[in-house]
């Protein structure tokens, strides 16, 4: 079992005891759409420990949340990757009920999983087979780091096929170091963005309840410095150096948008944790729902959700 004491999530294996809930969320019309075709036979398959799977429920202080399987699938017996060379892991997941949609969990799961995966040193990479059409999963892997490697049908399933290796996974949990030179050019999607807070601790608790983020201090800087883990992306929080601008002074800065499944209940959980409306929710149509807010040290940041069925009435 593995545990993070920052936010209280655990991976536990699945028992015969779970099935009366695992059945429950199959039943979710998320879970549903994510895999229209898999009968999981979970009264069959809890009985079984084969070498080659763990099959855990994620729980948040005790709560179960959602579901991980992962198998080596050069040994999985009903060869469902079909001939795969030896030291990959391959995942599945899904959050169990829509109310914990957007709280940032499946990020958190994924992130267990995946060092779950890579803690035996034999494991190269770890693949996942998103639907085709199911593009929120694929850009949720993205920001993970997942690589699109192919497209392939399995059984009735068209999917598509992401790939983590090793190297990819280490270099997005160590940072990535920022190089400059004569030309400025944008070789690589990797962000680092810094965010500054009249009250460190404030700002640190407001971020992680609302997405999840972990902070940890870098020592031997000349300012007050966290480094921040975000869902894949890398940042910083520091001790703002001036006085916060009064709001009417408007954004002096690059704004930051981040990427939720749901961005109304998002909102109201930024507002339960003391943050403001900068600009209500709208639509860019056929494409996102959009907003943006104030945090607790007074930054302006915005929430995407895509939908590309969004429209402005």
């Amino acid at each position: 079992m593995a545990t993070d004491e920052s936010d209280m999530l655990t991976l536990r294996p699945a028992m015969p005891d779970d099935v009366p809930l695992l059945r429950h969320w199959d039943t979710q019309p998320h879970v549903e759409a994510a895999s229209p075709n898999d009968d999981w036979a979970w009264e069959t398959e809890l009985l079984r420990t084969p070498p080659w799977r763990d099959q855990l429920i994620a729980e948040i202080e005790g709560r179960p949340i959602g579901f991980v399987q992962i198998i080596d699938p050069a040994l999985e017996d009903s060869h469902y990757w079909g001939n795969v060379a030896s030291g990959l892991r391959a995942i599945d997941i899904w959050i169990g009920e829509s109310r914990d949609l957007g709280q940032g969990y499946g990020s958190r799961i994924m992130r267990r999983a995946l060092e779950h995966c890579f803690a035996a040193p034999g494991v190269t990479a770890v693949l996942i087979d998103p639907l085709a059409v199911n593009r929120r999963a694929q850009r949720f892997y993205e920001r993970l780091g997942f690589r699109f490697l192919e497209q392939r049908r399995f059984g009735d399933d068209d999917c598509f096929v992401y790939r983590l290796t090793r190297q990819q996974w280490r270099s997005r949990s160590t940072g990535h170091a920022i190089h400059t030179s004569e030309i400025t050019t944008m070789t690589t999607p990797h962000l680092y963005f810094e965010i500054q807070a009249e009250a460190p601790d404030r700002a640190q608790h407001f971020y992680r309840e609302l997405f999840g983020w972990t902070f940890t201090r870098v020592e031997g800087l000349p300012v007050d410095y966290w480094r921040i883990e975000a869902n894949g992306m890398q940042g910083g929080l520091l001790k703002r150096p001036a006085a916060t601008p009064p709001d009417e002074c408007g954004t002096n800065a690059f704004t930051c948008s981040f990427e939720v499944d749901d961005i109304h209940a998002s909102a109201e959980r930024i507002a339960s944790l003391g943050g403001r409306v900068a600009l209500p929710i709208f639509a860019v149509p056929d494409t996102c729902w959009q907003g943006y807010f104030i945090d607790t040290e007074g930054n302006t940041f915005g929430l995407i959700q895509v939908d590309e069925g969004s429209d402005l009435t």
